[in-house]
């Protein structure tokens, strides 16, 4: 007689319990207190400007603060025309500028002048805060905006381009709120006509000086970013962010002694027209990145020559975007700018995959995005 193997008589194990991960609440706090930041920032400003010059010249302040900003945001925006950066980043940066930066700025710089005027002089004061600490804090605090984006977005941080952009909104934030405190002193000691002196000088003739001086920082880490020298991306940031504090003092040096014309005619404008020939350096380096990483669609015959010419040359998209217009509307105009967009997306994504800068997977995100360009081809 045969015998029968002895049956299992071990009970099966227990089914082991799944369980949710838990969900990842340190961005939704990060974002909660930086909020709380800005809203306290908001109210010490507002607070510091009405005690100072009145409600009636914060009010006054305000508006001639806020009435050119838009003018200057289009302005900055036209730095990145071949991939446009979120609209949500560049309003962080900008409210970054106009609240954290600026009321942390006034503080220390206050204190500093307090410090040094009942050491040595009211007048001693006066001069380090405006030549020594106003520079250099300034220029931290706004470039700590900079700094922050360069670390968390490195998908959208990643070339010069983007850190004069976002350099120029912080700069541009920056500008706003100060311009409140400035604009409201002098509605208090010559009213509403003193505010328009004053802001025919800061508003119009000198709007630039913070997004001046901060694009130098923003320099340094566009080019940190994408130069594949590692001595360059150390040395570049560093460099950019003492040649901002250097520039920065130099005209509040000029402003405290009266010499500010001289230093504006041959010190802020060269470096103006020199940030500007950079960025039409830049613009042709992109066009070479577009060209080279559409490619695949030229060959393939998926664009026709005529559509990547139009995606790798300014001049050209703006013709075919204003023809578009004519003929179509706002709806046609619309499509055209996101067909552009998207050849920018999807050639700077294969160009920084190519450096390895992409997380996820590289190859979803590239068909996803060709499919949307293709779908926008007329």
């Amino acid at each position: 007689m045969e015998s029968k193997p002895p049956s299992n008589t071990f009970p099966n194990p227990a089914p082991i319990p799944t369980r949710t991960p838990p969900r990842n609440t340190a961005p939704w706090v990060a974002a909660v207190a930086i909020g709380l930041v800005i809203i306290c920032c908001l109210v010490l400003l507002a607070v510091w400007v009405s005690s100072e010059s009145g409600f009636d010249g914060f009010l006054s302040g305000l508006l001639l603060a806020m009435l050119p900003v838009p003018i200057y945001i289009s302005i900055a925006t036209w730095i990145d025309r071949y991939e446009p950066e979120p609209v949500w980043m560049l309003a962080i940066a900008f409210i970054w500028g106009a609240t954290i930066a600026t009321a942390v700025s006034a503080i220390l710089n206050t204190m500093g002048g307090l410090v040094v005027g009942l050491t040595i002089s009211e007048a001693a004061g006066e001069v380090f805060s405006a030549v020594i600490s106003a520079p250099i804090v300034e220029e931290t605090f706004k470039g700590l905006g900079l700094l922050i984006f360069f670390l968390w977005k490195k998908e959208e941080f990643d070339n010069i381009t983007d850190g004069i952009l976002y350099a120029a909104m912080l700069g541009l934030g920056f500008a706003m709120t100060e311009n409140v405190i400035y604009y409201g002193r002098a509605f208090l000691e010559e009213g509403f006509s003193g505010s328009l002196s004053l802001f025919s000088l800061r508003g119009l003739a000198l709007p630039f000086l913070h997004p001046l001086c901060t694009s130098l920082t923003g320099i340094g880490f566009g080019w940190s970013r994408q130069t594949t020298r590692p001595w360059v991306k150390w040395i570049a940031p560093v460099a950019g962010f003492f040649l901002a504090i250097s520039l920065h003092a130099i005209w509040n040096l000029s402003a405290t002694f009266d010499f500010w014309v001289l230093a504006y005619a041959i010190i802020l404008v060269p470096t103006l027209i020199g940030v500007y020939i950079l960025v039409k350096i830049t613009h042709k380096r992109e066009a070479r990145i577009l060209q080279q990483f559409l490619q695949p669609e030229l060959n393939s015959g998926l664009l026709t020559p005529d559509r990547f010419f139009e995606l790798h040359n300014l001049k050209e998209q703006r013709r075919t975007a204003w023809r578009a217009f004519r003929s179509g509307g706002i709806k046609a105009w619309r499509k055209r700018m996101k067909f552009h967009q998207l050849g920018g997306e999807l050639a700077f994504h294969r160009w920084r995959a190519s450096r390895g800068l992409v997380k996820g997977s590289v190859e979803l995100k590239d068909q996803q995005l060709t499919q949307a360009l293709l779908a926008h081809v007329d």
